[in-house]
């Protein structure tokens, strides 16, 4: 496991900001349907531009969908 930090921008989806910082992350439907971009966010908060339509367990966020609401986040990739 590497811990990495990332300096965010407000506004733009954590998968856009994860890609631009060199990480893969896979994904495939870009619209929250999918569920393969999920992760678990373990600190900090999001916003979704559109509500996810994949299942998800508590703490679970797609990153295609969230937007940091907060200067700090943590997820598990």
């Amino acid at each position: 496991m590497r811990n990495q930090q990332l300096k965010l921008k407000s506004g733009l989806p954590l998968i856009q900001q994860v890609f631009d910082a060199g990480f893969e992350v896979d994904s495939c439907c870009g619209n929250g349907f999918c569920g393969m971009c999920r992760v678990t966010l373990t600190g900090g908060a999001v916003k979704y531009k559109e509500e996810p339509l994949a299942a998800l367990l508590p703490n679970e966020i797609v990153l295609c969908q969230a937007i940091p609401t907060t200067e700090d986040i943590v997820i598990n990739i």
